[in-house]
């Protein structure tokens, strides 16, 4: 079979130089080289004008035959394994005790009886009975209010006696609470211990300031101290006060306000007395601030 137009000749068809097998181009001068039809079935050649492959048979012009494709093969799922369901263990039911049973097959009518029994043993509440429980409650009720006037009565009515009856200027009760403390007495040996010639008095700076009245009832005789305020009353420590009787004695009182309106009481006499307030401060000082005389009025 002679090669004709369109074959891969062994040798370039221009310069003679010998090629080889599937090049497109001469290798020495560069001329394109025709290929020659092959099968599309088998791959041999093809002559010019055939129909059909003299290798295979297969027409010529007829498309190519598809490439082979491997498709994935799904992996192989297994299902999971089941275990098998426990067997049930069936428990024996347990046997009724003897004890149990007759006490089932007891009667029930003996409750009832016991129950009848105790009711009709109990003794029944005499009139006599509810008498002396009613005549024993009312004498620890009685007791009750004994104490309580007692405790809580008498010593209240006792603390409003001791307070200023109000005559001659004195404080009334209603007022504030006095400070209830114990006069300390010093009895003086002869009058000259007695001193009834007042001293100067200080007033307190503004932030101490304090002020104090004295009075004594003409009755009585009975001197009043009252402490009226003043921006200083958390700043005393507390408040000295001196009585210089007529007859010698000399009574002294020491006492810390803490409200307006605390007073102290000390028994002066009707002649002439001398009262002294002095107070004294957290901070050292002393303040004189009353010094005066209650001097013996004639009655014409």
């Amino acid at each position: 079979m002679t090669p004709s137009q369109g074959t891969n000749p062994g040798t370039c068809p221009k310069c003679s130089s010998p090629l080889i097998s599937g090049t497109k181009f001469c290798e020495s001068c560069g001329a394109k080289i025709e290929q020659s039809p092959a099968c599309v079935h088998c791959g041999a050649p093809l002559v010019s004008g055939v129909k059909f492959c003299e290798a295979c048979g297969t027409p010529v012009g007829a498309p190519p035959a598809p490439a082979p494709v491997d498709l994935p093969v799904p992996p192989v799922v297994q299902p999971p394994a089941v275990e098998p369901a426990p067997a049930e263990v069936k428990i024996p039911a347990p046997e009724p005790s003897p004890v149990a049973a007759e006490t089932k097959s007891a009667p029930d009518k003996k409750i009832p009886e016991q129950q009848k029994k105790i009711v009709q043993d109990a003794p029944e509440k005499t009139p006599a009975s509810r008498t002396r429980t009613l005549v024993i409650a009312g004498v620890v009720g009685l007791v009750i209010i004994a104490a309580l006037a007692y405790f809580v009565l008498l010593p209240a009515l006792s603390g409003t006696g001791t307070t200023g009856s109000g005559k001659g200027g004195s404080p009334l009760s209603t007022g504030p609470t006095p400070v209830v403390t114990t006069p300390s007495v010093v009895p003086s040996q002869n009058t000259a211990s007695a001193s009834f010639v007042p001293e100067p008095t200080r007033v307190p700076p503004a932030n101490l300031l304090v002020t104090y009245q004295a009075e004594r009832d003409p009755l009585t005789g009975l001197v009043t101290v009252t402490f009226t305020g003043g921006a200083g009353q958390h700043g005393v420590s507390d408040v000295s006060i001196r009585l210089s009787r007529s007859d010698g004695q000399v009574l002294t009182q020491t006492f810390s306000p803490r409200q307006i309106g605390s007073f102290v009481t000390l028994q002066g006499t009707k002649m002439t007395d001398r009262i002294e307030v002095i107070a004294n401060y957290y901070n050292g000082d002393k303040y004189r601030i009353i010094d005066q005389l209650f001097e013996y009025k004639k009655k014409f």
